[in-house]
């Protein structure tokens, strides 16, 4: 996992960056908003940690309205995590990317916040790998 942003130096673990363990007595576990698809192990291992919260079907209009409820955002490709929805993300301290690169996320603006930014480039390796062989298999056979 690649991390970007103020807190670069902390190590990278299976820890959560934002622990229930962390917080005062008598608050609530931290929210995660699962943007994107991810595979459901995924929403399980955060749901041990964390309240989580899927929201793959909501609209653009809907998560600026809900964002400032949430301590961290998985997300892949699609959302685009601006300047304006990070402004409005009150609470938020994760930004999580499934996926290489960040180009979707305005590091600029989580790095004012202190909002970590951190994105898990081999992710989808195999898969690619996989998708791969069944092309090179596809094609010697003139499956096309």
């Amino acid at each position: 996992m690649h991390r970007l942003g103020p807190r670069a130096e902390r190590p990278v673990s299976a820890t959560p960056a934002v622990a229930a363990d962390d917080l005062p007595a008598g608050s609530e576990r931290p929210k995660v908003l699962v943007k994107e698809k991810i595979g459901d192990s995924g929403v399980a291992l955060l749901r041990q940690h964390f309240d989580v919260d899927v929201g793959v079907d909501w609209t653009d209009e809907e998560l600026a309205e809900r964002i400032g409820a949430y301590d961290g955002i998985v997300i892949r490709s699609a959302t685009k995590m601006t300047g304006e929805l990070i402004d409005r993300a009150e609470r938020l301290r994760v930004i999580g990317r499934a996926g290489v690169g960040v180009d979707n996320v305005d590091v600029e603006a989580a790095t004012r916040r202190g909002i970590v930014v951190a994105n898990a480039p081999e992710s989808n390796v195999v898969t690619a790998a996989e998708h791969t062989m069944a092309l090179l298999l596809a094609l010697a056979r003139n499956i096309p």
